[in-house]
């Protein structure tokens, strides 16, 4: 397969360490509207054909499939392109910003015989597997209530880097630069390994966002930062019948909540870039408080 990369950013160079390990695969080509950038990407990969346009890229056409890791914004326009292109797509998360462009893609893909698959990396961790492989097989019983938390610390930190003054980081604070904040960059992974480990889908979603102060005007040169920093999210299941299990009364799935609860960049402290915790709770199906989530005025 002959791989073209679209964007070279940090992403980016983390699949290209990846890639050329996998059999049959080879990088043909690169593109970046930056030219430092992608000749700085370029000669570090030894990647020969390099692009500052995806039509540049598309008119040379001597691709096979794209990786998109291109800021979140960019997904839905430079996807369609390719698929228009007759080419796969490997797009990194989330796939669009909403759901209507997410469906245009899919079904485009589906009426092209293209595959545009989305990079959920937590579906390949070992527990969260024998998590899905568990609740598939009736060993949990009836699944009541999920909790997940992702928590990250690079803004309190320079384990990654200095946000501050590196545009690696910057736009991701920033609505006008493509980023849809904690939300699109993490909330994604809290939404897929949760309905994927407890083998359901999601039905209904309410999230309250936060953004903090990060700089005087909330400013940076060019960046605005407005993205959301923080979110707390309720989740409904959709309904559905479990398999028995020996041990277990047959019952039907609980269409109770998911609750990713104080998704904070800033990380519990100072030195973690992250860390994230899955696990499943049993909680009866009536009688349970509701919990009423108010904005952080902090």
């Amino acid at each position: 397969m002959r791989l073209l990369v679209l964007g070279t950013g940090v992403m980016a160079k983390n699949q290209l360490a990846r890639f050329p390990l996998i059999d049959g695969v080879t990088v043909v080509g690169a593109v970046d509207t930056d030219p430092e950038r992608l000749s700085a990407f370029a000669d570090k990969f030894n990647i020969e054909k390099r692009f500052l346009s995806l039509d540049e890229a598309i008119a040379w056409g001597e691709f096979d499939a794209a990786t998109n890791v291109t800021p979140d914004r960019i997904h839905h326009p430079t996807t369609m392109a390719l698929i228009a292109a007759g080419k796969h797509v490997f797009c990194e998360k989330p796939l669009a910003e909403n759901y209507a462009k997410a469906l245009e893609m899919t079904e485009a893909a589906e009426k092209a015989g293209v595959i545009n698959m989305v990079n959920l990396t937590y579906r390949n961790v070992a527990p969260l597997q024998r998590a899905r492989e568990m609740v598939l097989a009736g060993e949990l019983g009836t699944i009541r209530h999920v909790e997940a938390s992702y928590l990250q610390s690079w803004l309190v930190s320079r384990a990654w880097g200095d946000w501050r003054t590196e545009s690696t980081w910057l736009w991701r604070l920033s609505t006008g630069h493509g980023s849809n904040g904690v939300l699109g960059d993490v909330g994604i992974h809290i939404l897929d390994f949760a309905a994927y480990g407890a083998a359901t889908d999601i039905d209904h979603v309410f999230a309250r966002l936060k953004t903090f102060n990060k700089a005087p005007g909330g400013q940076i040169g060019e960046y605005l930062l407005d993205a959301n920093d923080s979110f707390t999210m309720f989740c409904r299941f959709r309904q559905r019948r479990a398999r028995r299990h020996p041990c277990q009364p047959l019952g039907d799935w609980a269409s109770e909540r998911v609750e990713a609860a104080h998704l904070w960049r800033e990380g519990q402290s100072r030195g973690h870039s992250s860390s994230q915790r899955f696990r499943t709770a049993w909680l009866p199906r009536r009688g349970c408080r509701n919990r009423h989530l108010d904005e952080d005025r902090g």
